[in-house]
């Protein structure tokens, strides 16, 4: 392998949506809170269900009381799933004006990885990523919980300097990190 690799892309906001929702289903995988959702929402069912058949008001009255939580909790739903991608997408390219136009540079070397643009110079040694999890679309190295740095797969010219990438996430994360592939 050679002592850096150097990969080059132009960013764009759809590939940024999917970044964004990659690193969502990572983090939401890992959270020990996700498993309460079913448990919520199988709650909030019963309840209902109970006041339902418990309530001498007739089901319209109730049906119509219902509508704005239910609306709310649709609007969470979407606002999830579709709006904080977009919004993040669309904050990203407000605050990295200058950089969007040209090209973006990622560097692999044997020290750690670097991001570089025409306002922005990044390093992050090994030490300071715990996990590398390969995407269908992106390499995600995470440096926190819920925070990480991508390598997109387009800007990877061939399948040789993937391979070399990976065996250096494996000799060089150690055992201590993950290197998953989802």
């Amino acid at each position: 392998m050679p002592d850096r690799l150097e990969f080059r892309f132009l960013w764009n906001a759809a590939e940024h949506r999917r970044l964004f929702k990659a690193v969502r289903r990572v983090v939401w995988r890992r959270a020990w809170y996700r498993r309460l959702l079913p448990v919520g929402v199988v709650f909030i069912v019963v309840a209902e269900a109970a006041a339902l058949a418990a309530s001498p008001v007739p089901l319209s009255r109730v049906a119509s009381g219902s509508l704005p939580y239910v609306v709310l909790i649709a609007f969470w739903f979407v606002l999830i799933r579709w709006g904080f991608p977009y919004l993040s997408a669309r904050a990203y390219a407000r605050d990295h004006q200058r950089c969007i136009p040209h090209d973006q540079v990622r560097v692999v070397t044997a020290d750690g990885v670097e991001a570089h643009c025409v306002t922005t110079n990044l390093k992050i040694q090994w030490s300071g990523i715990t996990r590398v999890i390969e995407t269908p679309e992106f390499f995600l190295m995470f440096t926190g919980p819920a925070c990480a740095f991508a390598l997109p797969k387009r800007a990877v010219p061939d399948a040789d300097s993937l391979r070399a990438v990976r065996g250096l996430f494996g000799r060089v994360l150690g055992s201590g990190a993950e290197l998953l592939a989802t």
